[in-house]
């Protein structure tokens, strides 16, 4: 017997559609890809990223690699980058090659993506929502409420922004501060939502890094620096980042969950309050 075998698009859509297969359907699929930013120290959490179709992402790691190699540098890692760490630390005495890179980044991401999501969950008022509600026995973090989010507002755009039914993967950073509870949260949560993937943005223990996760990370990052920063643009103190205006090319759908929202979500799925107020 013939043992058939598949190139890595080939077994995506193999294990989507089993019988359903075809080609053309693999390359209508939709792929959502996001990273986050943020974090408790912070007192926000930030989850982001872009949805494009295979052929397109196919083209954008192609680009990519082309990039990081005219820079010399293995991958995109904006915490690195922004503090002139790791392979990056040759461009702190190089005036304007950061900003070239990013620039000829945002340029890749901009000429290949349909759209980005981003979700914003102030941990304040999370925090404080579950001292009103039992918030936590329904999505156990600000990380996980933000990732499904993303997930849901990506199906309701996509039904807004692309014709005909196409299927759809979700693929976040691995890493993230409650995987676990992002798995829960689209299984519990009604509607229940696809179950997301987890794979590395660059090579890690054995497995290779997953390049368009290097633009949700830029996509991330640079949401999260606005949403800190963002009483000192008010006040004049500091102005938004170029980094982050060259990515507005791309229409990038936002959601922010404050507390009055969450306040919605606890009394629409009907999850118990607690006692304590204050």
């Amino acid at each position: 017997m013939t043992r058939q075998r598949y190139n890595a698009l080939e077994h995506i859509g193999r294990s989507v559609w089993g019988s359903r297969y075809s080609k053309d359907g693999l390359f209508a699929m939709l792929t959502c890809y996001f990273d986050e930013a943020g974090g408790d120290d912070q007192k926000w959490m930030i989850v982001a990223g872009y949805v494009s179709s295979v052929t397109q992402w196919e083209t954008f790691e192609s680009d990519w690699r082309i990039a990081l190699s005219k820079y010399d540098v293995p991958y995109l890692h904006m915490k690195e980058l922004a503090h002139f760490k790791g392979p990056f630390l040759k461009w702190k005495k190089e005036s304007g090659t950061r900003a070239r890179f990013l620039s000829t980044a945002a340029d890749i991401i901009n000429s290949n993506v349909l759209f980005g999501i981003s979700v914003t969950v102030h941990y304040k008022d999370f925090e404080y929502a579950n001292r009103q509600y039992d918030l936590t026995s329904m999505v156990s973090s600000p990380y996980a409420l933000a990732g499904r989010s993303c997930i849901a507002e990506a199906n309701v755009v996509r039904g807004k922004t692309v014709s005909g039914s196409l299927d759809m993967e979700y693929i976040f950073e691995r890493g993230g501060p409650d995987a676990g509870g992002l798995v829960n949260a689209v299984m519990k949560i009604t509607p229940t939502l696809p179950v997301p993937i987890f794979k590395p943005s660059r090579n890690w223990n054995g497995q290779r890094g997953v390049v368009p996760l290097q633009a949700s990370d830029y996509l991330a990052y640079e949401i999260s620096k606005y949403v800190i920063d963002h009483q000192k643009y008010k006040r004049g103190e500091r102005f938004p980042r170029m980094s982050l205006g060259a990515l507005t090319a791309t229409n990038v759908h936002r959601r922010f969950w404050n507390l009055e929202r969450l306040r919605a979500l606890c009394d629409r799925m009907g999850v118990k309050k607690r006692g304590m107020v204050g």
